[in-house]
C-alpha cells in the first residue's frame, strides 16, 4: 500500500530534525563526556621538589694544624740513652735519608722548643723541624739557664750514685750525667724550668739519703 505523498514528506522532515538535533546535542557536550576512546591520557606534569635541587653541603674542613719534629742528628746509641732520660719515647729512625734520634713530635712550638732546649743544655745538638713547611725553626743556641740538682762526689763514686738515683721509685723526666765541670766532679740532674720542681727533687733525694745533693742554676 502507497502512503500518501503528504505523510513521506512530514516523515522525512521529521527525521532530518533528529538528525540535526543530534549534531548539536553532540557538539554542545562537555569533553569530558565524550567517548574515552577519543581522548589521548593528558601528559604528567613534573613538580620539583626542593629537595631535588638541595646540592649536599660538605662537612667545614677543619685547618691545618703545624707539627714540630724535634730530633738529634745521630744515630750513637749512648747518646739516645741520654736522650730517653728526657724522653723516654725518643727512637732512632731515618729522616731525610740518615739516621737520626726522634725527641718527639708535638703540636705547639713552645713545647717542642723547651725540649729543644733542655737537651741542648745538656750538650746535645738539638733541631726543630716544622713538618707542614719542612723549614727548620731556628732555636738559639745554649743560651738558656735551668736548674739542676747535683750532687758533688768523687770521679769513682759517681757510677755508684748514677745507678742510686735511676732505682728510685720517684722517677725524674730529666737527664741524669756524670759531669767534671764546674766545680769538680759531680752527678747532675736535670734541667728543670722551674725552680720549685728543682728544689722539691732535691729535697726527695736528700730524704733517700744523698745528703750532699743540691740545686745548682745555670747552662
Amino acid at each position: 500500500m502507497r502512503m500518501p505523498i503528504a505523510i513521506l514528506a512530514i516523515a522525512g522532515c521529521f527525521t532530518l530534525t533528529n538528525a540535526s538535533f543530534a549534531q548539536v546535542v553532540v557538539e554542545t557536550l562537555p569533553a569530558e563526556n565524550l567517548s574515552k576512546s577519543s581522548q589521548q591520557p593528558p601528559d604528567e606534569v613534573f613538580v620539583p621538589r626542593d629537595l631535588d635541587f638541595r646540592v649536599r653541603s660538605q662537612p667545614p674542613s677543619s685547618p691545618k694544624s703545624d707539627r714540630y719534629l724535634v730530633y738529634v742528628n745521630s744515630p750513637n746509641s749512648t747518646q739516645l740513652e741520654q736522650v730517653k732520660q728526657l724522653e723516654p719515647g725518643a727512637f732512632l729512625r731515618q729522616y731525610q735519608g740518615k739516621s737520626v734520634i726522634q725527641a718527639g713530635v708535638f703540636s705547639q712550638q713552645l713545647n717542642a722548643t723547651n725540649i729543644a732546649k733542655q737537651l741542648q743544655s745538656q750538650g746535645i745538638a738539638t733541631h726543630i723541624i716544622n713538618l707542614s713547611t719542612g723549614q727548620e725553626v731556628a732555636l738559639q743556641r745554649a743560651i738558656s739557664k735551668f736548674y739542676f740538682v747535683v750532687i758533688p762526689a768523687g770521679a769513682e763514686d759517681l757510677p755508684i750514685i748514677e745507678r742510686q738515683v735511676k732505682q728510685l721509685p720517684n722517677k725524674v723526666p730529666a737527664i741524669i750525667s756524670q759531669r767534671q765541670e764546674p766545680r769538680g766532679s759531680h752527678l747532675r740532674v736535670g734541667p728543670f724550668t722551674e725552680r720549685d720542681k728543682a728544689e722539691s727533687y732535691n729535697r726527695y733525694l736528700i730524704s733517700t739519703g744523698l745528703t750532699k745533693a743540691r740545686v745548682y742554676y745555670g747552662r
